[in-house]
């Protein structure tokens, strides 16, 4: 580097009058001093290719837990409200933790390429290509990727136990709100009564 230094310093005194010398110099220095400085704070920039980003979006919130609790005792208010119905203990199952779903940025392509031999043969030849990549925003001193929407945490089976749930109508009366509620079939809904004491 020190080199480059000292040829554009001797340049400069022998071609005093030379400017496009003198400009191209600036702008070489100029181009350094850019990348130099990118590369002493730390600053990248990164496009997330589709493989690097699955990797994100399934992270598993560290709130799952509180969600969970939250989805149950608001479960647990609504169905003890529910006439006949008395004391309600509820249990949630959740697959996994939220999914950050982010903003594609997609690209797509086609060409025709038409060929005639010398023998009069006619060769067509099509190519598609598409690509997407994920769309990033700086964040301060960070790059990270524009969401789209956060899907909740999906429920995969709910368990309720409940006092006056001894006859079959309040039994399907209860299965039936939970269904829609969280819009799931009710094969992954089970109501039971609770134990006397």
């Amino acid at each position: 580097m020190k080199k480059l230094f000292k040829e554009i310093k001797e340049n400069l005194k022998k071609q005093k009058n030379n400017l496009p010398f003198i400009t191209i110099a600036g702008i070489m220095v100029g181009v350094l001093i850019i990348f130099m400085g990118k590369y002493f704070s730390g600053e990248t920039s990164t496009v997330y290719g589709e493989d690097q980003l699955n990797s994100k979006t399934t992270e598993v919130s560290s709130t799952e837990e509180e969600y969970k609790e939250k989805i149950e005792k608001q479960l647990e208010d609504i169905l003890s409200q529910i006439d006949g119905i008395g004391k309600v203990d509820a249990m949630v199952y959740i697959k996994s933790g939220e999914e950050k779903v982010p903003v594609y940025n997609e690209s797509a392509s086609a060409n025709t390429t038409e060929e005639t031999d010398s023998s009069g043969g006619k060769r067509t030849t099509n190519q598609n290509n598409t690509g997407n990549s994920v769309v990033v925003g700086n964040n301060g001193s960070s790059s990270e990727p524009f969401i789209k929407r956060v899907d909740a945490p999906d429920i995969t089976g709910i368990v309720i136990v409940a006092e006056g749930v001894n006859d079959e109508y309040k039994r399907a009366t209860l299965v039936q709100t939970v269904c829609n509620l969280f819009d799931i079939p009710s094969s992954k809904v089970n109501v039971h009564p609770m134990k006397s004491n």
